[in-house]
């Protein structure tokens, strides 16, 4: 198309105007002809009470509404080309402006040149030297501005992240606080009432196990010397690290939660306690949003939410910051985080996870297992302890141990309660799971490893092991490994019958200062200085 043809194609008709966004969009009238929608309005106006009236064809269009007739989007297009392929001419001369006076920093034409700007000792380039040169100028500076917001993104990231923390870690410092207050109520009322000096004696003892609470005191120092470092990664050598398990009672409930994947764990009663001392081991597993006691002090519940409704609660244990499976919502809280907040806080690599074990009533402990990130066993398994998928490993029984007292002695357990079917089942959750020896591992005390069999009815199962078996490999996938609490693996093999060992809880560790963490080792840093 040539550009005389070009520039009537993309001109209005009745004002000989070029087409732009905007005032001048082209809109076609019901007769088929475009005016720019200034025309339009303008006729539109003009014609008061009487339709519309095209002025090129002369048809008449009634009812017509200016917002209703349609854009043409290709002769916009057009005109967008056309403006800018077309050349600025000297106001003075007419000619085409085809050279930039560096000095002046204008656009000139060649009589320009000559008449002044080389006689002056002006430097002049061609408009097309200029145009690569600013072309050139502008990527590096645009390089320069990107290298810079990236480096600012990463360290606002790395604030929020660390924000996010303290957040946690102060909810749940003040709802452990909380509980503290209603415990020494509770304890206050009961002196009262007291008929026995031994009852007031162990009430005292009770007391002074609140003043000062480690587990408390140890978080609130956490939230106080928290630096603005945010772990990027994540390398743990240690391993078969002292739990620190708690005696308790549990109070069963047959009850189960829906989920969406139609599988769904036992429910657990946010109100049971998990230790014979809930005042002794300083914070309640299952505390809800409270409003604050006598003191006036005001709550601060935080919950993780789930895309489905559930929530997820925090609790500050051997610690540790841990996030429990995700269980239907109780009290709304003050503050809910979304799960996928949470993801960027978690080391893809090594994610460590947790499964407490209760066995006739009694709260065994803590198992805290480092897995094998990039392997999809790990994944499936980390989802089963956190519940993600819907179904958690929470309520689920242990199955029986293989090779009793004897090298390779492994406890297997991984069912998980199906809603739909109603009964528990091993059913893999995730597609592509790992297969063969090719990821096996020497037959080692903690390794987390697979044990379906090859039966994907089962692949869910997995077994941890807890002797050495020197001199053997396991020729099954081997996913992850336990960096402390073996010994509470130990004591649910020696219950007897096994089958009664339960996980009583699962989740995620949230890491928080990981340099410092004694589950962790040898991981890296980002300093926000």
């Amino acid at each position: 198309m040539r550009i005389s043809e070009m520039e009537d194609a993309v001109t209005c008709s009745v004002c000989s105007e070029v087409y732009v966004t905007g005032s001048r969009d082209p809109l076609v009238l019901p007769c088929g002809h475009t005016l720019c929608r200034a025309c339009v309005t303008s006729v539109k106006n003009a014609a008061t009470e009487k339709p519309l009236t095209c002025p090129i064809c002369r048809t008449c269009h009634p009812f017509l509404s200016i917002y209703s007739l349609p854009v043409n989007f290709s002769l916009l297009s057009l005109s967008t080309t056309y403006l800018e392929n077309q050349e600025e001419h000297c106001a003075e001369h007419g000619e085409p402006l085809t050279y930039w006076c560096r000095h002046c920093r204008v656009g000139v034409c060649g009589l320009c040149i000559l008449t002044g700007h080389l006689r002056d000792g002006h430097s002049v380039v061609t408009t097309a030297t200029l145009l690569e040169e600013k072309k050139e100028g502008f990527g590096a500076d645009a390089a320069t501005v990107i290298h810079a917001a990236r480096e600012l993104h990463q360290k606002t990231s790395s604030h929020f992240k660390a924000a996010l923390v303290r957040l946690m870690c102060l909810s749940v410092a003040n709802e452990s606080l909380l509980e503290m207050e209603d415990t020494v109520t509770t304890l206050q009322e009961k002196v009262q009432k007291a008929k026995n000096i031994d009852h007031i004696l162990t009430h005292e003892a009770h007391l002074k196990e609140l003043f000062p609470t480690r587990n408390i005191t140890n978080l609130l120092s956490e939230i106080n010397t928290f630096e603005s470092r945010v772990p990027i990664g994540i390398t743990m050598e240690r391993r078969n690290a002292s739990a620190v398990p708690a005696t308790a009672r549990i109070k069963h409930d047959s009850g189960y939660t829906s989920n969406r994947s139609g599988c769904s764990s036992p429910s657990t009663n946010t109100g049971t306690s998990l230790r014979e001392s809930p005042v002794a081991s300083g914070l309640m597993e299952q505390s809800q949003a409270r409003t604050g006691g006598g003191t006036g002090l005001g709550g601060l519940s935080c919950r993780v939410h789930m895309g489905d409704g559930r929530h997820a609660h925090l609790a500050w244990q051997d610690d540790h910051l841990l996030l429990y499976a995700l269980a239907a919502a109780g009290p709304d809280p003050q503050v809910l985080i979304q799960f996928s907040a949470l993801e960027g806080l978690l080391e893809r690599d090594h994610p460590v996870v947790f499964l407490e074990l209760s066995a006739g009533g009694l709260h065994l402990g803590r198992v805290y297992i480092r897995l094998r990130g990039h392997m999809r066993r790990a994944q499936q398994f980390l989802a089963l302890c956190v519940g993600t998928l819907g179904a958690s490993f929470v309520g689920s029984f242990f199955s029986r141990v293989n090779g009793m007292d004897g090298p390779g002695e492994t406890l297997i357990g991984g069912k998980y309660y199906c809603q739909r079917e109603r009964r528990f089942v091993a059913k893999g959750l995730i597609d592509g799971l790992e297969r063969g020896e090719e990821y096996g591992d020497d037959d080692k005390a903690g390794l987390l490893a697979d044990y379906s069999g090859g039966n994907a009815k089962h692949d869910t199962l997995f077994g941890i092991c807890t002797t050495d078996n020197p001199g053997m490999d396991l020729v099954i996938p081997v996913f992850g490994e336990v960096t402390a609490g073996m010994e509470v693996v130990s004591a649910a093999i020696s219950h007897h019958p096994v089958t009664d060992v339960m996980v009583s809880q699962s989740g995620l560790v949230i890491p928080t200062r990981l340099s410092q963490d004694p589950l962790c080792s040898g991981m890296d840093v980002l300093s926000l200085g």
